[in-house]
C-alpha cells in the first residue's frame, strides 16, 4: 500500500488522467455514436440531395419536351379547319392518322383533339383497344383550364386507358371563344422504369400529397397524410385517379433534419403488395429528401434506406472504445517517455517550419508564374487588337485602291455633266438677253438634272469610301448591288460589256454590313471586268437566288476562266494571275474574310461553257432572327 501511495505521489499526472478517462469514456463513446450518426446522415443527405436535383432536372427536361407541343398543334391550320366545322368520317380518319404520326415522332403517350363541349373527335390511339375517340373528358381540370383560354396542366390516371400520365392542353383558335382543345399526354412508366434500377426509392406526390408515381408500386395512390373530405371530394369529382381508393401511407416521422429532409419510417417491405403499410412486413427507416416542382404542382421525394446506419454507429463506437483503451495504455508509456516525446516534438517543429518555408517558396513561384501568364494574355490581346486594326486598315486600303482604279471613269462621269452645265448656262445667258425665257427655264431644268446626277455619283463615292465600323446586321441587298453597279457603270459601258442582271426583290435582306458587302461586290465584279477585257463578246451575268436560310449571289463572266492550278489559291493573300502593276492579289482575300465575318461563304469555279463564276452565299436576315426555324423538329429532338 505504501508503494502504491508513493507511486501515485510520483505520478500524479498519470493518476489524474486515469480518473478523467474513467469518468469521460462513457460520455465520449456516446458523443462518437451521435457524431457518427450525424455524419452518416449528412453523407446520405448530400448524396440523396444530388440525386434529387438530377431527378427533378430529368423530370423537368422530359416535361419541357412536350409542353409546347399542344400549343403548336393548336396553331396548325389543318387542325383549325378540322375544328371549325363538324368533320366528316374521312376528315376524322385523316386527323387520327396525323395525330398518330405526331405521337410517334415526339414519343408522347397520347395526343387528341376535343371540341368545345369536351367530346374527343380525333386521337392518336384511334386503332388501339381503348381509344379516346367519342369519349367526353369535360370533367377534367386540364380541359376546363384550356377551354377558359389558359394552358392546362394536370396529372391523372386515365379513365379510359387506365394509364397514369401528365396532360398538357391548349385552346384551339381564339382564347376568348376556343373551337376546341388540343391535348398531349406524357406517360409516367418510362420514368419509373429508370427509377427501378436505382438503390434509393423515388416518390412523386401531387399538391394534395397523393403518391401518383414511385419506384415501389405498392406506394401508388397512397397519401403522406390523411386527406380532408373536401380534397377527397375534389379528387372524386375530377376522377383524377379513376375511382382507385386513395388511402394513407403507413408513414411516421421520426426527426426533422432540415427544411427539405427528415427521417421517416414506412411499414412493410418495398415491392411487396403490403409494402404500403396495409399489411405485414418489417418497417424500414428512410432519409426522405424533398424538392418542389411548382410548374407541375409536384413534390419529388428521394428516400434513402438507412438500414446500414445502426451497424455503422456500432462499429464507430467499437473503434472509439479500442482507441480509448489504446490511449489509456499509451498514457502510461507517455509519462515514462517524456524526453523522447519532447525530442520528437522538436523534430516535428523543424519539419513543419521547413514545410512552411517550402510552401511559401512554392507560393511565390506560383504567383510569379501567374503574373507571367497574365502578361502573356495581355500581350496576346494587344496583338489581336493590332491584327484587327490592321485588317480594318487593309479593308479600307482595298476600298481606296478600288476608288483609284475607278477614278478615270468617275472623272469622265463628272466632267461630262460639268461641260454640259457650262454650255447650258452660257446658252441661258444669251437666251435671257434675247428675252427667250421659256428656253432659259428649259436650260435651267437641264442643269438641275445634271447636278442631281453628279450628286448621286458623289453620294455613291462617299458611301463606299467611308470607314465601316465592322458591325453586322440586317441590310437590304438590292440597293447594295445597285450602288456597286453605279460605281462601275463607266467601266462596264466603256469596255462594251453586256451586263445581264436580274435584281432581287425590294424587301430581301441579308446578314452583313452594307459598305463591306459593297466592297466585296466591287472586287468580284471588277475581277470579272478584267477577265472579259479584250474578249470578242464580253458579258457579265449577276443572278440572285433567295432560299429559306441563305441568299446566293452568282457573278458569271465570259472570260477565259481560272487555271486549274490557280483555282485552289485564288483567295490566298498576295496571289494574283494579273501583271505586277495591276494589283497586289489582296482583293479576293479581303473579300473572303469579309464574307466569313458575315457568317457566309464565297466560292470560285469554272463554268462548263467557259468563263468563271464566283458565288457569294450569305445568311438570310429573317432566318437568323428566328429562334426556332423548325419547332416541330426541335421538340422531336
Amino acid at each position: 500500500m505504501r508503494k502504491l501511495r508513493a507511486f501515485i505521489r510520483e505520478n500524479r499526472l498519470l493518476a489524474v488522467l486515469a480518473g478523467a478517462f474513467l469518468l469521460l469514456s462513457p460520455l465520449l463513446l456516446w458523443q462518437v455514436a451521435a457524431w457518427t450518426e450525424r455524419a452518416a446522415l449528412a453523407e446520405i443527405r448530400a448524396a440523396s440531395g444530388h440525386t434529387l436535383k438530377l431527378t427533378v432536372a430529368s423530370l423537368r427536361g422530359e416535361l419541357s419536351k412536350f409542353e409546347a407541343l399542344p400549343r403548336l398543334l393548336a396553331r396548325d391550320s389543318g387542325i383549325l379547319t378540322f375544328l371549325s366545322a363538324p368533320p366528316g368520317p374521312g376528315a376524322v380518319v385523316a386527323m387520327n392518322r396525323r395525330l398518330e404520326e405526331v405521337n410517334k415522332l415526339y414519343g408522347a403517350s397520347d395526343s387528341y383533339l376535343m371540341d368545345a363541349e369536351g367530346l374527343t373527335l380525333a386521337a392518336s390511339n384511334w386503332n388501339q383497344e381503348r381509344p379516346f375517340v367519342g369519349k367526353n373528358f369535360a370533367f377534367r381540370p386540364y380541359f376546363q383550364d384550356a377551354i377558359a383560354g389558359r394552358t392546362g396542366r394536370y396529372f391523372a390516371l386515365g379513365t379510359t386507358s387506365r394509364r397514369r400520365g401528365y396532360y398538357f392542353a391548349h385552346p384551339v383558335g381564339d382564347p376568348e371563344a376556343p373551337l376546341g382543345v388540343a391535348v398531349v399526354k406524357v406517360g409516367i412508366l418510362p420514368f419509373e422504369a429508370a427509377w427501378a434500377e436505382r438503390p434509393e426509392q423515388v416518390m412523386v406526390t401531387d399538391a394534395a400529397g397523393v403518391v401518383f408515381s414511385a419506384s415501389d408500386p405498392g406506394w401508388h395512390y397512397k397519401t403522406l397524410a390523411p386527406l380532408d373530405e373536401a380534397t377527397l371530394a375534389r379528387i372524386d369529382e375530377s376522377q383524377q385517379y379513376a375511382g382507385v381508393p386513395v388511402l394513407p401511407l403507413a408513414l411516421s416521422e421520426e426527426r426533422v433534419l432540415g427544411p427539405d429532409a427528415r427521417l421517416v419510417e414506412i411499414a412493410g417491405r418495398q415491392g411487396a403488395p403490403e409494402s404500403a403499410g396495409v399489411g405485414g412486413g418489417a418497417p424500414r427507416r428512410y432519409l426522405a429528401h424533398s424538392a418542389e416542382m411548382p410548374e407541375a404542382g409536384w413534390t419529388v421525394h428521394i428516400l434513402k434506406d438507412t438500414a446500414g446506419l445502426r451497424g455503422r454507429v456500432i462499429g464507430a463506437v467499437a473503434v472509439a472504445a479500442v482507441v480509448l483503451l489504446a490511449l489509456a495504455l499509451a498514457a502510461g508509456i507517455l509519462v515514462q517517455r517524456r524526453a523522447i516525446l519532447r525530442e520528437r516534438l522538436a523534430v516535428q517543429r523543424r519539419v513543419r517550419a521547413e514545410l512552411e518555408q517550402r510552401v511559401d517558396q512554392r507560393t511565390t513561384e506560383l504567383l510569379a508564374a501567374n503574373l507571367r501568364l497574365e502578361t502573356e494574355v495581355a500581350e496576346r490581346r494587344s496583338a489581336e487588337d493590332k491584327l484587327r486594326r490592321t485588317q480594318d486598315e487593309l479593308i479600307q486600303a482595298g476600298k481606296l485602291a478600288a476608288l483609284g482604279k475607278m477614278s478615270a471613269g468617275i472623272s469622265h462621269e463628272l466632267n461630262q455633266p460639268l461641260s454640259a452645265i457650262r454650255s447650258f448656262s452660257d446658252n441661258a445667258q444669251v437666251l435671257a438677253e434675247r428675252g427667250r425665257y421659256d428656253e432659259v427655264r428649259g436650260n435651267l431644268g437641264q442643269i438641275s438634272g445634271l447636278t442631281e446626277r453628279m450628286a448621286r455619283i458623289i453620294t455613291h463615292l462617299k458611301t463606299f469610301a467611308r470607314k465601316d465600323r465592322g458591325e453586322r446586321g440586317a441590310v437590304a441587298l438590292r440597293p447594295i448591288i445597285d450602288d456597286a453597279l453605279a460605281l462601275l457603270e463607266t467601266q462596264i459601258s466603256g469596255a462594251g460589256v453586256t451586263l445581264r442582271y436580274r435584281p432581287p426583290t425590294e424587301g430581301l435582306q441579308v446578314l452583313g454590313g452594307s459598305v463591306r458587302l459593297q466592297q466585296v461586290l466591287l472586287n468580284v465584279i471588277g475581277n470579272a471586268l478584267d477577265a472579259v477585257a479584250g474578249g470578242e463578246r464580253p458579258e457579265i451575268a449577276i443572278d440572285v437566288e433567295a432560299g429559306p436560310e441563305r441568299v446566293a449571289i452568282a457573278v458569271r463572266d465570259s472570260g477565259p476562266g481560272i487555271a486549274a492550278t490557280a483555282l485552289p489559291n485564288v483567295f490566298d493573300p498576295f496571289f494574283t494571275t494579273k501583271e505586277v502593276n495591276q494589283g497586289l492579289g489582296l482583293g479576293l482575300s479581303i473579300s473572303y474574310g469579309i464574307v466569313e465575318s458575315f457568317g457566309g461563304t464565297i466560292r470560285a469555279a469554272n463554268r462548263p461553257e467557259g468563263g468563271a463564276v464566283f458565288t457569294i452565299a450569305l445568311p438570310r436576315a429573317e432566318a437568323a432572327e428566328r429562334e426556332e426555324p423548325d419547332p416541330w423538329r426541335k421538340l422531336a429532338g
